[in-house]
């Protein structure tokens, strides 16, 4: 064996005694007592015995800064990170980051924003690995920053860096940390392959609400390893269906065949107890995505839906709703639901619900909008921009502009064109600076074709050279010394 290979098996050795030792198992009655009779006995050295891959409202909160001015900073660049376009975020999170003693939230977003594309520019992830380093050496344990960077890694096959950032947060209990560590483990990424230590690690994040994981150990059990037990593969099989697992929850009738009726529903009874016990869903859902472990998330936000009084149900509709616009894995898209959530979190007051309801119309998504779709967007855009949500204030003065499910009016365009460009938007710029430019304000055109070329619009630069030789020398020189201005401004 390589000397490489025999540090990876020794690595893969640590890596299990530490998720072993330092990882908490379920607390007293946390399996509830039914559950427990299913999977008592089951803990993860015994499974190792026997034989045993972004929206609104679902970033960690900025609470990490402390004084007015980086307050500011870091809430602007959360506001336009969840509302805005991927190069005005950019900028604001990077001001943020670059604030004097700024906060691990604030690097944490200036780093996903470096992860994201814009147009041509396809992500720049060294860029957001050096803030993700800049966290960890303030805060070691930040697990939102443990996870972007372990997924960085792995995305860049860089394997071994990728097993001890998710062992560090695995340690700390993270469930998609776990599973990620234990599907590394099973398949040999990073270390030696070992499915028996990966299963587990499997149930700890089976035991924290994670669907895959408990998926992975429904196919264990069926097939025998670490033995042929048709009752546990049920019993993950109904939790991984109830977390949101579609593979699993497809394979459940050939499962159930292989149990009496009567086991079944003393079963699907052991499961609910359960997942009771896990604690409120509602709770759950904000923690886990507030520590970045959106897979474990995913079922509990799902339950928390059901209870329309609870005052986080705006919140948790918009998190469900993303996750059910990404999909996973083991889980494909669902627009429709996505929709009917974005629905009822707009008529709930939501901009960002009457944005992605004013987004779902608009590019009239098939099976999904009927009707009169691009009216019934633009009306979803107002109450959106009317709470200054930025792509709604840009979507609404197209729509005015170009006459896209409204009567075309100038004037509204320019005023939601112009509402955008000043919440940052570098295309309301753009577009503002184009249409006051065509109605024969060249001075007012260049001023904001200017501003839309200095945050990086790409083709903002050629309309721009055409409107400054339509100035004269000073005209063109107040011009400059006002968007200065502006943008100082801007960026306090």
């Amino acid at each position: 064996m390589s000397r490489k290979h025999t540090a990876a098996a020794a690595l893969g050795a640590a890596l299990i005694l530490s998720m072993l030792t330092l990882i908490p198992g379920p607390a007293a009655g946390e399996t509830g007592e039914a559950g427990a009779r299913i999977t008592a006995g089951s803990d993860a050295g015994e499974i190792g015995k026997a034989d045993a891959g972004k929206a609104g409202g679902t970033a960690a909160g900025m609470s990490g800064a402390t004084g007015a001015g980086k307050d500011h900073l870091d809430l602007r660049c959360l506001r336009t990170a969840d509302t805005g376009s991927v190069l005005s975020a950019r900028r604001y999170c990077l001001q943020a980051a670059m604030a004097p003693g700024a906060s691990a939230d604030a690097l944490l977003h200036h780093a996903r924003q470096q992860l994201r594309p814009a147009g041509r520019d396809r992500g720049q992830p060294e860029k957001a690995a050096e803030a993700l380093l800049r966290i960890l050496e303030q805060k070691p344990d930040f697990l939102p920053a443990l996870m972007e960077l372990g997924r960085l890694r792995y995305n860049q096959r860089r394997y071994e860096e990728a097993l001890e950032l998710f062992r560090r947060a695995g340690e700390q209990g993270h469930p998609d940390a776990l599973l990620q560590l234990g599907l590394m483990i099973r398949d040999g990424r990073g270390t030696a392959p070992d499915p028996r230590a990966a299963a587990g690690i499997f149930l700890r994040a089976a035991r924290l609400g994670e669907p895959r994981s408990q998926a992975v150990l429904r196919e264990y059990y069926g097939s025998g390893m670490p033995e042929l037990n048709v009752e546990q593969s049920y019993f993950w099989a109904l939790a991984a269906s109830m977390n949101g697992s579609y593979a699993a929850a497809s394979a459940l009738p050939s499962d159930a065949r292989r149990l009496p009726a009567g086991k079944q529903q003393e079963i699907r009874d052991q499961v609910d107890i359960w997942l009771g016990s896990l604690g409120d869903p509602a709770g759950q859902c904000l923690r886990l995505m507030d520590m970045d472990s959106p897979s474990a998330a995913f079922g509990f936000c799902q339950r928390a839906t059901g209870n329309a009084s609870d005052p986080r149900i705006q919140q948790i509709r918009l998190i469900l709703a993303d996750l059910l616009m990404a999909g996973s894995p083991d889980r494909n898209p669902d627009p429709a639901r996505a929709l009917m959530l974005y629905e009822r979190a707009a008529a709930g007051g939501s901009a960002q619900g009457a944005y992605m309801t004013g987004d779902f119309y608009d590019r009239q998504i098939r099976g999904v909008t009927v009707g009169d779709s691009r009216k019934k967007a633009a009306e979803y855009f107002l109450q959106a921009a009317q709470q200054d949500h930025q792509k709604a204030c840009l979507r609404l003065g197209e729509a005015y502009e170009t006459g896209r499910g409204i009567p075309r009016k100038q004037e509204e365009a320019l005023k939601w064109l112009e509402k955008a460009a000043r919440l940052g938007s570098e295309e309301g710029a753009n577009r503002l600076g184009l249409l006051l430019a065509g109605s024969g304000d060249h001075l007012q055109g260049a001023f904001w074709l200017t501003v839309a070329a200095r945050w990086g619009h790409r083709t903002a630069e050629t309309a721009l050279k055409a409107e400054l030789r339509k100035l004269s020398s000073r005209e063109r020189e107040e011009t400059e010394e006002h968007v200065r201005e502006f943008l100082r401004q801007d960026l306090n």
